[in-house]
């Protein structure tokens, strides 16, 4: 087992079971390595094997690679990237950003306001202090069934405070041309493709009209008020934000400037906005 471990600059080193070369990023190589960035903004890449990274002080860039890697960001706001394998990616203090890639993953944000992409796999989320977005890209991140991902913590709680769940890229009605944009429905039957809905702690999705979910995402937390936030993609618009609060809201970003346009009661059931029942 090597264990590398770095200088208080930005390391630039390479083992691969030989002395310390200055190239730009310490990387294992084959085996079961430990990483130990420092002071300073890191590169660490696990490569194969099962590999724990530390990336100690400084913005670092965290790579796991092949294996069941346990990356550690620490201070700073760091890139975990865990790659192939079941990895575990703690992003410790500040803002992180976790990708777990393929595999079952355990992604846990720490301190602050992270980003959490599960990817592949039957992932476990838990954003911790901080308003976090849990961010899903594909319906096979977190497919129907027991395969589907869980978010431990998820907390809603207004428009500009609170956890979001955010499926902007993922096209909503597979049957038709074009990204299309998911509607909410509340605790209701499908009517349709396209459509989202929670009960008893589970949001599911529909998207190619068959009346049943192909997607799904178990919320293990209550939420601290009777709201939450999702959000949608809706297509001719840059991104579409659907939140609910005590009075329905649609805050869209047209041309990258957020105008928020105040709705009442049946305007929202009009958009399919209410978000009440995630609670």
């Amino acid at each position: 087992m090597a264990i590398i471990n770095g200088t208080i600059f930005n390391d630039n080193n390479t083992v691969n079971g030989s002395p310390l070369i200055l190239l730009p990023a310490l990387d294992g190589g084959a085996g079961s390595d430990i990483l130990n960035g420092n002071a300073g903004d890191d590169i660490l890449n696990g490569g194969a094997g099962s590999d724990i990274l530390n990336g100690n002080a400084g913005d670092d860039i965290l790579n796991g690679g092949a294996g069941s890697d346990i990356l550690n960001g620490n201070a700073e706001d760091d890139i975990l990237n865990g790659g192939a394998g079941s990895d575990t990616l703690n992003g410790g203090a500040s803002s992180d950003t976790l990708n777990g890639g393929a595999g079952n993953d355990s992604l846990n944000g720490g301190a602050s306001s992270d980003i959490l992409t599960g990817g592949a796999g039957t992932d476990s989320l838990t954003g911790g202090a901080g308003n976090d977005i849990f961010n899903f890209n594909s319906v096979s991140d977190s497919p129907a069934g027991l395969s589907r991902d869980v978010i431990t913590d998820f907390v809603g709680n207004g428009i500009f405070a609170g956890d979001q769940i955010d499926l902007s890229t993922i096209d909503a009605n597979s049957t038709v041309g074009g990204n299309q944009a998911f509607t909410f429905i509340g605790s209701g039957a499908f009517t349709a493709a396209g459509q989202v809905r929670y009960s008893e702690g589970i949001l599911q999705a529909s998207t190619d009209g068959d009346l049943s979910a192909e997607f799904e995402i178990g919320l293990r937390a209550t939420p601290q008020r009777k709201d939450s936030g999702l959000i949608f993609r809706k297509q001719g618009w840059a991104r579409q934000r659907i939140i609910g609060i005590s009075q329905q809201c649609l805050c869209k970003k047209i041309n990258h400037r957020p105008t928020l346009t105040a709705a009442g009661l049946h305007h929202s059931q009009q958009i399919g906005s209410m978000l009440k029942p995630l609670h």
